[in-house]
């Protein structure tokens, strides 16, 4: 059924006629390696948000390193949804 791959990125070439199987696809990926993405930093009274930039590939629910560009420092998040990732404090 095409809805099984629809959206997902294939793994590897097809020969023309080859019969396609869900497992030759993968999600793509909500965040990519080296994209800015948006970072939601939450603590009990408060939330600020800010730019950071993720050092992995992932997907919405999955943990991912990113990197603060302004100091440096590397930390982990959850994506929340494309390209914001929530940290909590």
């Amino acid at each position: 059924e095409v809805s099984t791959v629809l959206g997902r990125k294939a793994l590897r070439h097809f020969r023309e006629g080859e019969i396609l199987s869900s497992r030759s696809f993968e999600q793509i990926a909500d965040v990519r390696r080296g994209e800015k993405v948006g970072v939601i930093l939450s603590q009990s009274r408060f939330t600020v948000e800010t730019v950071g930039v993720a050092q992995e590939d992932g997907r919405v629910g999955e943990v991912i390193f990113v990197k603060n560009p302004e100091s440096g420092k590397t930390f982990l998040g959850r994506i929340v949804s494309d390209h914001r990732v929530e940290v909590t404090l």
